[in-house]
Protein backbone atom coordinates (compact mmCIF):
# COMPACT_ATOMS: atom_id res chain seq x y z
CA UNK A 1 0.00 0.00 0.00
CA UNK A 2 1.33 3.42 -0.69
CA UNK A 3 1.95 5.71 1.95
CA UNK A 4 -1.26 7.83 2.82
CA UNK A 5 -0.07 11.61 1.25
CA UNK A 6 -1.80 12.97 4.11
CA UNK A 7 -3.09 17.01 4.57
CA UNK A 8 -4.62 19.40 7.08
CA UNK A 9 -8.35 18.41 7.85
CA UNK A 10 -10.72 20.93 10.07
CA UNK A 11 -13.77 20.26 11.70
CA UNK A 12 -15.91 22.21 10.09
CA UNK A 13 -18.34 19.81 10.47
CA UNK A 14 -20.44 17.31 12.37
CA UNK A 15 -19.11 14.66 9.36
CA UNK A 16 -15.42 15.98 9.51
CA UNK A 17 -12.41 13.82 10.39
CA UNK A 18 -10.36 16.15 12.98
CA UNK A 19 -6.32 17.49 12.73
CA UNK A 20 -4.17 14.68 11.50
CA UNK A 21 -1.98 16.50 9.78
CA UNK A 22 1.36 14.08 9.30
CA UNK A 23 2.13 10.76 7.94
CA UNK A 24 3.61 9.93 11.91
CA UNK A 25 0.50 10.69 13.28
CA UNK A 26 -1.36 8.68 11.44
CA UNK A 27 0.50 5.74 11.91
CA UNK A 28 0.76 6.34 15.49
CA UNK A 29 -3.14 6.54 15.40
CA UNK A 30 -3.31 3.50 13.35
CA UNK A 31 -0.70 1.34 15.38
CA UNK A 32 -2.73 2.21 18.27
CA UNK A 33 -6.47 0.79 17.06
CA UNK A 34 -4.37 -2.34 15.66
CA UNK A 35 -3.13 -3.51 18.97
CA UNK A 36 -7.09 -3.92 20.21
CA UNK A 37 -7.60 -6.17 17.88
CA UNK A 38 -5.39 -9.62 18.64
CA UNK A 39 -6.19 -11.54 15.55
CA UNK A 40 -3.00 -10.51 12.87
CA UNK A 41 -5.17 -11.27 9.83
CA UNK A 42 -7.74 -8.82 11.33
CA UNK A 43 -5.05 -6.21 11.87
CA UNK A 44 -3.37 -6.89 8.20
CA UNK A 45 -7.14 -6.64 6.92
CA UNK A 46 -7.74 -3.36 8.44
CA UNK A 47 -4.80 -1.48 7.98
CA UNK A 48 -5.12 -2.41 5.05
CA UNK A 49 -8.10 -0.94 4.39
CA UNK A 50 -7.53 2.09 6.37
CA UNK A 51 -4.85 2.92 4.62
CA UNK A 52 -6.16 2.60 1.06
CA UNK A 53 -9.12 5.13 2.18
CA UNK A 54 -7.05 8.03 3.30
CA UNK A 55 -4.59 7.52 0.52
CA UNK A 56 -7.72 8.26 -1.53
CA UNK A 57 -8.34 10.78 0.63
CA UNK A 58 -5.24 12.77 0.34
CA UNK A 59 -6.59 13.00 -3.67
CA UNK A 60 -10.10 14.43 -2.68
CA UNK A 61 -10.05 16.76 0.31
CA UNK A 62 -8.84 20.43 0.00
CA UNK A 63 -6.73 22.16 2.43
CA UNK A 64 -9.10 23.42 4.07
CA UNK A 65 -12.21 21.27 3.85
CA UNK A 66 -13.51 17.89 5.74
CA UNK A 67 -14.04 14.73 5.37
CA UNK A 68 -17.90 14.16 4.66
CA UNK A 69 -20.32 10.98 3.72
CA UNK A 70 -19.51 11.60 0.19
CA UNK A 71 -16.07 10.76 0.61
CA UNK A 72 -16.89 7.32 1.58
CA UNK A 73 -19.83 6.83 -0.56
CA UNK A 74 -17.51 7.90 -3.98
CA UNK A 75 -15.13 5.64 -2.79
CA UNK A 76 -17.78 2.83 -2.37
CA UNK A 77 -18.16 3.88 -5.86
CA UNK A 78 -14.56 3.21 -7.11
CA UNK A 79 -14.41 -0.32 -5.01
CA UNK A 80 -16.99 -1.35 -7.24
CA UNK A 81 -15.56 0.29 -10.26
CA UNK A 82 -12.75 -2.29 -9.36
CA UNK A 83 -15.13 -4.97 -9.80
CA UNK A 84 -14.79 -5.95 -5.92
CA UNK A 85 -18.16 -8.18 -4.96
CA UNK A 86 -19.80 -6.69 -2.22
CA UNK A 87 -19.06 -8.84 0.45
CA UNK A 88 -15.17 -7.44 0.14
CA UNK A 89 -16.73 -4.00 0.05
CA UNK A 90 -18.73 -4.80 3.10
CA UNK A 91 -14.87 -5.67 4.81
CA UNK A 92 -13.49 -2.48 3.81
CA UNK A 93 -16.20 -0.62 5.34
CA UNK A 94 -15.96 -2.34 8.73
CA UNK A 95 -12.54 -2.11 9.08
CA UNK A 96 -13.18 1.29 7.90
CA UNK A 97 -15.43 2.17 10.36
CA UNK A 98 -14.02 0.41 13.22
CA UNK A 99 -10.68 2.58 12.90
CA UNK A 100 -13.31 5.87 12.84
CA UNK A 101 -14.92 4.76 16.20
CA UNK A 102 -11.64 4.77 16.87
CA UNK A 103 -10.80 7.92 16.03
CA UNK A 104 -13.44 9.31 17.95
CA UNK A 105 -12.63 7.87 21.27
CA UNK A 106 -9.20 9.59 20.92
CA UNK A 107 -10.97 12.95 20.29
CA UNK A 108 -8.96 13.27 16.35
CA UNK A 109 -13.45 12.24 15.03
CA UNK A 110 -16.33 13.58 16.18
CA UNK A 111 -18.77 11.47 14.12
CA UNK A 112 -18.56 7.97 12.17
CA UNK A 113 -19.03 9.20 8.40
CA UNK A 114 -19.17 5.47 7.58
CA UNK A 115 -22.14 5.20 9.66
CA UNK A 116 -24.28 7.92 8.07
CA UNK A 117 -24.31 5.71 5.18
CA UNK A 118 -27.15 4.69 3.56
CA UNK A 119 -28.74 0.92 3.46
CA UNK A 120 -28.78 1.71 -0.43
CA UNK A 121 -25.26 2.85 -0.77
CA UNK A 122 -23.99 0.12 1.96
CA UNK A 123 -25.71 -2.95 0.69
CA UNK A 124 -25.63 -6.58 2.18
CA UNK A 125 -23.90 -8.76 0.07
CA UNK A 126 -26.24 -10.69 -2.24
CA UNK A 127 -23.70 -11.55 -4.38
CA UNK A 128 -22.22 -13.96 -1.71
CA UNK A 129 -23.75 -17.50 -2.41
CA UNK A 130 -24.55 -19.92 0.29
CA UNK A 131 -22.41 -21.66 1.99
CA UNK A 132 -22.78 -25.42 0.61
CA UNK A 133 -23.22 -28.32 2.94
CA UNK A 134 -22.66 -32.01 2.36
CA UNK A 135 -25.09 -34.93 3.74
CA UNK A 136 -22.72 -37.45 6.28
CA UNK A 137 -22.52 -40.22 3.23
CA UNK A 138 -20.56 -37.55 0.43
CA UNK A 139 -18.58 -37.04 3.59
CA UNK A 140 -17.64 -40.70 4.08
CA UNK A 141 -17.41 -40.83 -0.05
CA UNK A 142 -14.59 -37.82 -0.01
CA UNK A 143 -12.25 -39.99 2.36
CA UNK A 144 -13.12 -43.21 0.81
CA UNK A 145 -11.98 -41.68 -2.51
CA UNK A 146 -8.57 -40.65 -1.13
CA UNK A 147 -5.89 -42.77 -2.54
CA UNK A 148 -3.80 -44.40 -0.10
CA UNK A 149 -0.48 -45.24 -2.76
CA UNK A 150 0.00 -41.21 -3.21
CA UNK A 151 2.61 -39.55 -1.61
CA UNK A 152 0.33 -36.72 -0.33
CA UNK A 153 -2.47 -39.14 0.96
CA UNK A 154 -1.72 -37.83 4.68
CA UNK A 155 -1.47 -34.58 4.23
CA UNK A 156 -4.78 -34.25 2.48
CA UNK A 157 -6.57 -36.21 4.51
CA UNK A 158 -5.33 -34.37 7.79
CA UNK A 159 -6.73 -31.22 6.04
CA UNK A 160 -9.98 -32.68 5.01
CA UNK A 161 -10.34 -34.39 8.35
CA UNK A 162 -9.59 -30.92 9.95
CA UNK A 163 -12.08 -29.14 7.38
CA UNK A 164 -14.76 -31.59 8.12
CA UNK A 165 -14.34 -32.27 11.75
CA UNK A 166 -13.47 -29.21 13.47
CA UNK A 167 -15.37 -26.64 11.29
CA UNK A 168 -12.73 -24.25 11.90
CA UNK A 169 -12.51 -21.36 8.85
CA UNK A 170 -10.14 -21.32 5.73
CA UNK A 171 -7.72 -19.07 7.46
CA UNK A 172 -7.60 -21.38 10.91
CA UNK A 173 -6.85 -24.00 9.13
CA UNK A 174 -3.89 -22.84 7.39
CA UNK A 175 -2.28 -21.29 10.51
CA UNK A 176 -2.82 -24.30 12.55
CA UNK A 177 0.71 -24.78 14.86
CA UNK A 178 1.39 -27.90 16.64
CA UNK A 179 1.46 -26.25 19.57
CA UNK A 180 -2.30 -25.79 18.78
CA UNK A 181 -3.15 -29.49 19.84
CA UNK A 182 -2.99 -29.78 23.59
CA UNK A 183 -4.06 -32.31 25.81
CA UNK A 184 -7.06 -30.21 28.36
CA UNK A 185 -8.69 -32.30 31.32
CA UNK A 186 -8.08 -36.01 29.05
CA UNK A 187 -9.41 -34.85 26.41
CA UNK A 188 -7.45 -33.71 23.03
CA UNK A 189 -8.61 -30.79 21.47
CA UNK A 190 -7.44 -27.62 19.28
CA UNK A 191 -7.41 -23.81 20.25
CA UNK A 192 -7.34 -21.15 18.20
CA UNK A 193 -7.76 -17.69 18.33
CA UNK A 194 -11.00 -15.86 17.48
CA UNK A 195 -11.62 -12.69 16.15
CA UNK A 196 -11.85 -9.97 18.86
CA UNK A 197 -9.05 -12.15 20.38
CA UNK A 198 -10.82 -14.93 22.31
CA UNK A 199 -9.39 -18.71 22.26
CA UNK A 200 -11.71 -20.63 19.97
CA UNK A 201 -11.54 -24.63 21.53
CA UNK A 202 -12.78 -27.38 19.64
CA UNK A 203 -12.81 -30.99 20.57
CA UNK A 204 -10.54 -33.69 18.28
CA UNK A 205 -12.74 -36.02 17.02
CA UNK A 206 -11.46 -40.02 17.55
CA UNK A 207 -11.39 -40.61 14.12
CA UNK A 208 -9.76 -37.17 13.36
CA UNK A 209 -7.08 -37.89 15.92
CA UNK A 210 -6.38 -41.14 13.85
CA UNK A 211 -5.74 -38.88 11.00
CA UNK A 212 -3.53 -36.23 12.92
CA UNK A 213 -1.36 -39.23 14.48
CA UNK A 214 -0.59 -40.84 11.27
CA UNK A 215 0.14 -37.52 9.38
CA UNK A 216 2.26 -36.28 12.38
CA UNK A 217 4.20 -39.21 12.20
CA UNK A 218 4.88 -39.20 8.51
CA UNK A 219 6.14 -36.07 8.60
CA UNK A 220 8.81 -36.88 11.80
CA UNK A 221 9.98 -39.91 8.80
CA UNK A 222 10.47 -36.94 7.08
CA UNK A 223 12.72 -34.98 9.42
CA UNK A 224 9.82 -32.38 10.51
CA UNK A 225 10.15 -31.95 14.01
CA UNK A 226 6.65 -31.85 15.15
CA UNK A 227 7.25 -31.03 18.72
CA UNK A 228 8.46 -27.31 18.01
CA UNK A 229 5.11 -25.54 18.85
CA UNK A 230 5.07 -22.75 16.74
CA UNK A 231 5.77 -24.74 13.35
CA UNK A 232 3.10 -24.75 10.90
CA UNK A 233 0.95 -27.99 10.70
CA UNK A 234 0.05 -27.98 7.33
CA UNK A 235 2.72 -25.86 5.06
CA UNK A 236 3.10 -25.09 1.16
CA UNK A 237 4.40 -27.81 -1.16
CA UNK A 238 5.90 -25.78 -2.88
CA UNK A 239 10.04 -25.91 -3.46
CA UNK A 240 11.47 -23.30 -0.72
CA UNK A 241 8.53 -21.95 0.64
CA UNK A 242 8.19 -25.43 3.37
CA UNK A 243 8.20 -23.12 5.91
CA UNK A 244 5.51 -20.93 4.79
CA UNK A 245 1.75 -21.57 5.75
CA UNK A 246 -0.65 -23.85 3.61
CA UNK A 247 -2.34 -20.87 1.01
CA UNK A 248 -6.02 -20.03 0.45
CA UNK A 249 -5.22 -21.30 -2.99
CA UNK A 250 -3.90 -24.48 -1.87
CA UNK A 251 -6.31 -25.13 0.54
CA UNK A 252 -9.02 -24.63 -1.92
CA UNK A 253 -7.27 -27.49 -4.55
CA UNK A 254 -7.32 -29.55 -1.92
CA UNK A 255 -11.22 -29.56 -1.15
CA UNK A 256 -12.19 -29.29 -4.95
CA UNK A 257 -10.06 -32.31 -6.01
CA UNK A 258 -11.29 -34.18 -3.12
CA UNK A 259 -14.71 -33.29 -4.37
CA UNK A 260 -13.94 -33.88 -8.11
CA UNK A 261 -12.51 -37.48 -7.15
CA UNK A 262 -15.78 -37.79 -4.88
CA UNK A 263 -17.68 -37.38 -8.14
CA UNK A 264 -19.45 -34.14 -5.89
Amino acid sequence: VCPVDLIPITSKSHETLLTVRTQDQFESLLAGFAEEHASPLTKTAYRHSCQEFFSYLGHEVSEDGGIFKKHVTKYIGILRERGLKQATINKKLSGLSSFCNYLKENHQLSSNPVDLIGKKVRKRAKDTPPTATLKGHEVRAIFAALDPKKHNFQYHRAVLGVGFYTGLRSSEIRHLRFGDFVQDGGVYVVTTGVKGGDAHTVPVHPVLKTYLDEYFADLAERGVNTGYPEQYVFTSTRKGCEQTPLSDVGLAYIFKTALDRAGI
